[in-house]
């Protein structure tokens, strides 16, 4: 059985951001624990994990998968999956960005754009060109066309709002209750 094929664009940037917000947070969270102080534990617990988990969805979640079916963008609170033949342009001089058959537009987040001068320039990123390559290939193999090979599909994330909704409401309530 062949493995498919799967090239992933993520920022490393960002990627850095998530590490040191969750790992910030965890730090804390533990000094806390180990301090004994559990009355700041409760009172600020919630706070310290709501920075945490901003790491994981805004920096660490998103990323953009070129498959062979097409493209998974995932976003901080949804996915959104396109295949090669509902594709009409690929923008990347402020990352990535896919204008679709239908008129609407898909922003990778995990894509950083060119930075200075190659941006001023008019380079592309390094993943849209990725993205235009790999959709020309597809192109010229000739898959199939029709309804079934443009309907892009759009999946909301609600684990992570809800995540991010309840350590809000826990930030915000705990230190007033203790």
């Amino acid at each position: 059985m062949a493995t498919p094929y799967v090239q992933t664009y993520r920022s490393t940037v960002a990627r850095r951001l998530a590490v040191a917000l969750m790992g910030g947070a965890g730090v804390v969270l533990v000094g806390l624990a180990v301090g004994g102080d559990v009355e700041l534990l409760l009172r600020w617990g919630g706070a310290v994990l709501l920075l945490g988990a901003i790491g994981w969805v805004v920096y660490w979640r998103p990323a953009l998968h070129l498959t062979d079916d097409g493209l998974q963008v995932v976003n901080p609170f949804r996915t959104v999956e396109v295949p090669w033949g509902a594709l009409e342009e690929v923008d990347g001089r402020y990352g990535v960005r896919l204008v679709l058959l239908d008129g609407s537009t898909v922003d990778a987040w995990a894509c950083p754009p060119p930075l200075g001068m190659d941006r001023a320039r008019g380079k592309e990123s390094e993943a849209a060109t990725a993205v235009r390559e790999r959709w020309r290939r597809e192109e010229a193999t000739g898959r199939p066309a029709g309804p079934e090979a443009t309907r892009f599909v759009v999946r909301p994330d609600p684990a992570a709002v809800a995540t991010l909704a309840l350590l809000a409401l826990a930030a915000v309530v705990t230190p007033l209750l203790v």
